[in-house]
C-alpha cells in the first residue's frame, strides 16, 4: 500500500480514498501479461501484517472486464485495501477504507469500465 500525504483538511476523519489513474508501461523485459505483472506487484507491495487475495473479484466481463485485488490487516480488519486494473489494463483504480464501502467502489469501477 502506499503512504498518503497528510491532508490540508485538518478535524475531518475520512472513512475511504479512491484513485483512478492510467497505468505506467510494463517495464521492458518483464514475461507475462499486464494482468500477471500487476497481480505480482500487489503481492510484492504488501506490507507486513497484511493478507493479500486476488484476483479475488472481477467486475464486469469482455472488454469492460476489471481484475481486482484485495487487501487487509489484521491489526485493523475494518479497513482494507483494493485495486483493480481495467480498461484493458490502461486504468487502475484503487480504494483503502472502510471494509463495508467496498461494494461502493466495486460499483463505481463497473460503471467507469
Amino acid at each position: 500500500m502506499t503512504k498518503f500525504p497528510p491532508t490540508t483538511i485538518h478535524g475531518i476523519r475520512l472513512s475511504a480514498m479512491i484513485s483512478i489513474f492510467p497505468t505506467l508501461p510494463k517495464p521492458k523485459g518483464i514475461e507475462g501479461n499486464d494482468y500477471s505483472f500487476w497481480e505480482k506487484t500487489y503481492w510484492n507491495s504488501a506490507l507486513p501484517g497484511q493478507a493479500v487475495t486476488g484476483p479475488s473479484v472481477i467486475v464486469g466481463h469482455g472488454r469492460s472486464q476489471a481484475i481486482c485485488m484485495e487487501s487487509s490487516d489484521a491489526k485493523e480488519p475494518q479497513m482494507q485495501g483494493a485495486s483493480c486494473l481495467m480498461l484493458n489494463g490502461s486504468w487502475e483504480a484503487d480504494y483503502f477504507g472502510d471494509a463495508d464501502d467496498m461494494r461502493t467502489f466495486f460499483d463505481a469501477v463497473r460503471d467507469f469500465n
